[in-house]
């Protein structure tokens, strides 16, 4: 039970750096599988690459991860895998305040192939009702962009939000779903699903941050492209959109189409710096902030010993 850092090497004694040498990960059933880390010495995944796994990352009650700035090709043209299902980041069980921002998803695969070889991005399983946040992540080519199964809500319908990504020729790119019970029912409830809003409107305010700034597969009837499944049919989610904004393209039909309200906010969507910046802090909780000043002061830290190991003693103070 212990917090771990998983990043990248310097390799040109200067910061920023300019030359990496990125961990990588390569079929494997899991890169990396961490359960039950406490909130001292959190995990820190940064600038690495996944490829191939059947899951990159497997979190289960794990507690302020933070993941960024990785790349996962989840599954790549001639893997070698056997996998019927090849998920980038899984997050299982409660768990609260994990970052996930900045990341690729891709596979190099195309249309019935993906029907064929099931390939999600980052599927939330139960993880409770805390206000997490799936944030200005990339998904290219997947089955499915973001899966958020069972409970990922609370009673008042605060939970999990989907802002700020871009999906690109997924064939699915958020679907909610329940959690099914040992004979394959729907598990019911009001904590079942993600939060009622996704978004938030600016009522007058300015800010342009507040709508949920999602960017959407394009429709494509030979695919079945479907951008937004809301299958928790009894919990409505209201997803509100920048007023410039397209809403999603397409829904599931009935009757799923009438548990998904668009709702246009005033607000035009300027840029992605403006309306989407990168904050690492999962849309600006505070704790979580503080998570993410935290990891970048190391990620410097790394790279400045590295440096320094190099200076001194020409790197080699035992010969000297």
């Amino acid at each position: 039970k212990s917090g771990f850092t998983v990043s990248y090497k310097n390799l040109t004694p200067v910061y920023p750096p300019v030359d990496i040498l990125k961990s990588s990960f390569k079929n494997f059933d899991y890169g990396i599988y961490a359960v039950n880390t406490p909130a001292i010495g959190r995990p820190y995944i940064c600038n690495s690459v996944f490829e191939d796994n059947q899951k990159g990352i497997y979190m289960s009650k794990v507690n302020y991860p933070v993941i960024i700035f990785n790349e996962f090709n989840v599954h790549s043209r001639f893997s070698v895998s056997d996998y019927s299902t090849a998920i980038g980041v899984y997050i299982n069980d409660q768990s609260d305040g994990y970052t996930i921002e900045e990341n690729q998803f891709y596979t190099e695969l195309r249309g019935s192939e993906l029907q064929d070889i099931i390939c999600e991005g980052i599927t939330l399983n139960n993880t409770g009702g805390y206000a997490n946040e799936v944030y200005n992540n990339m998904f290219n080519d997947l089955t499915v962009g973001v899966v958020a199964a069972g409970t990922n809500r609370d009673e008042q319908g605060t939970g999990l939000c989907v802002k700020c990504n871009d999906f690109w020729d997924c064939l699915e790119d958020i679907w909610v779903v329940p959690d099914k019970d040992e004979n394959g029912n729907p598990i019911t409830g009001p904590t079942v699903g993600i939060a009622e809003n996704q978004g938030e409107p600016s009522s007058g305010s300015g800010n342009p941050t507040l709508a949920a700034g999602n960017t959407f597969s394009k429709k494509n009837d030979d695919l079945g492209v479907i951008n937004y499944v809301n299958e928790v049919s009894w919990n409505d989610i209201i997803y509100t959109h920048h007023n410039n904004q397209e809403p999603p393209a397409k829904i599931r039909p009935l009757p799923y189409s009438s548990d998904f309200t668009p709702f246009e906010d005033e607000f035009v969507f300027y840029s992605k710096e403006s309306s989407c910046p990168s904050n690492y802090g999962g849309g600006g909780i505070d704790l979580m902030a503080t998570t993410s000043t935290f990891s970048s002061e190391l990620v410097a830290a790394e790279a400045y010993q590295d440096t320094l190991t190099e200076l001194v003693d020409g790197g080699d103070t035992e010969e000297t």
